[in-house]
């Protein structure tokens, strides 16, 4: 797997499959890396790093992802309706493990109406899969756990 440092929004591209891209934008919001997998329908991969146990996010930061990736893709208008979306959340031995499924909260935000909070928190409860690796000792995960299976 290839990687792009994600630092500029000067020039959209294609996206492609098997390339890492890393967030060296400040405050990026949802995930600090991300890739593609070439399935059907395509797969976007979220990577968070999490100490906490918990790691919600809200309405409003799944949003401003969305437009970070319509800015940055090409297409990414008709691509974004077929995704698959995953989410894995990577945590160090001595973090407090995560043991249950992470929620989108519906904050008040000017930013997003909250016909639209409900469609993003429904999105994230039906259509985003989760998964958590955790106990990294020398940078091997050693145990891995499907926070929710549909």
């Amino acid at each position: 797997m290839s990687y792009r440092h994600w630092n500029t929004f000067s020039e959209r591209i294609d996206v492609e499959c098997g390339v890492l891209y890393v967030t060296e934008v400040e405050n990026f919001p949802l995930v600090d890396g991300f890739f593609f997998v070439k399935t059907n329908p395509m797969t976007l991969v979220g990577l968070r790093m999490a100490a906490a146990g918990e790691h919600h996010t809200t309405t409003s930061t799944v949003r401003q992802f969305s437009e970070y990736l319509a800015a940055y893709f090409n297409g990414w208008e008709e691509l974004s309706r077929q995704l698959s979306w995953e989410m894995i959340y990577v945590q160090h031995a001595d973090s407090t493990p995560m043991n249950d499924w992470q929620g989108c909260d519906v904050v008040n935000s000017d930013d997003v109406s909250t016909k639209e909070k409900q469609k993003i928190a429904a999105f994230w409860k039906e259509k985003v899969h989760q998964y958590q690796v955790s106990n990294i000792i020398q940078g091997r995960p050693k145990k891995g756990l499907e926070l929710r299976s549909n």
